[in-house]
């Protein structure tokens, strides 16, 4: 068929998806008497199947970024929801916490932290992870920090205690066997810092002028049903002041 514009044959071949599934056409047209030779077809064939699966994964791929993103957004509502609203106030101190995941992938797993504070003024921060960077992980977190922030306040104002209560936890019915936190307790009335740690980085005080200190003594292994943990019977302790 002529149409005027050269082209004497037009060869229209379906371009069909993973599942064989009609996409689109691919049409080509061409001039003169056998326009087309087997060679012709049998690479407009290959070049129509390599279009359409082309083509499918393409769209595979923008469905599985747009699963990806709202399951993110289902992280990440997740992990906010099993951290506290908001940290105590205290009128002689500041509290802020920024949590900020290492996994951009998905954003939750079983990091957690909290504070509490008793009317003797003390004022305890506490930091923990348990084993994991998944839901089943933010999970377990979630249940052993509602345990632990249950029990904390009517405990002493005292890191390795608040240690202790979190083993206790761990040890229990839902039982995590490997966690690691972190606790600090800070006397309002005398700057002293008290802490203790299982397994977990240690707190960072920046001192005045700049300097930092690493509070890297009084460490246990990490808590949980899986160990056995031989605690000291005092926290280790540091001075604070006002610029601290």
């Amino acid at each position: 068929a002529h149409t005027g514009e050269g082209i004497d044959t037009l060869l229209a071949l379906p371009i069909r998806g993973l599942r064989r599934n009609a996409l689109g056409a691919l049409v080509v047209g061409r001039g003169g008497e056998h326009a087309f030779t087997l060679s012709d077809l049998a690479l407009l064939h290959d070049l129509a199947e390599k279009t359409g699966v082309s083509l499918d994964r393409a769209e595979l791929f923008d469905s599985l970024v747009t699963a990806h993103e709202q399951q993110r957004t289902v992280a990440i509502r997740l992990q906010e929801s099993l951290l506290p609203d908001a940290v105590v106030a205290h009128p002689a101190i500041e509290l802020e916490a920024r949590y900020r995941a290492a996994d951009d992938a998905m954003q939750v797993g079983g990091d957690w932290y909290d504070t509490a504070a008793w009317d003797s003024g003390h004022v305890a921060v506490m930091v923990g992870d348990v084993v994991g960077h998944d839901l089943e992980a933010a999970a377990r977190m979630g249940r052993l920090r509602a345990a632990v922030a249950a029990v904390i306040p009517s405990g002493p104002p005292d890191p390795v205690a608040i240690l202790q209560a979190l083993d206790r936890c761990a040890c229990g019915p839902d039982g995590v066997e490997f966690v690691t936190a972190a606790a600090a307790v800070l006397d309002m009335a005398t700057g002293e810092l008290a802490y203790c740690t299982a397994g977990h980085p240690p707190p960072l005080v920046a001192r005045q002028g700049g300097t930092v200190e690493v509070l890297g003594d009084g460490g246990v292994p990490p808590l949980g049903c899986a160990l056995t943990i031989t605690w000291p019977t005092t926290a280790t302790t540091t001075q604070l002041d006002a610029h601290d």
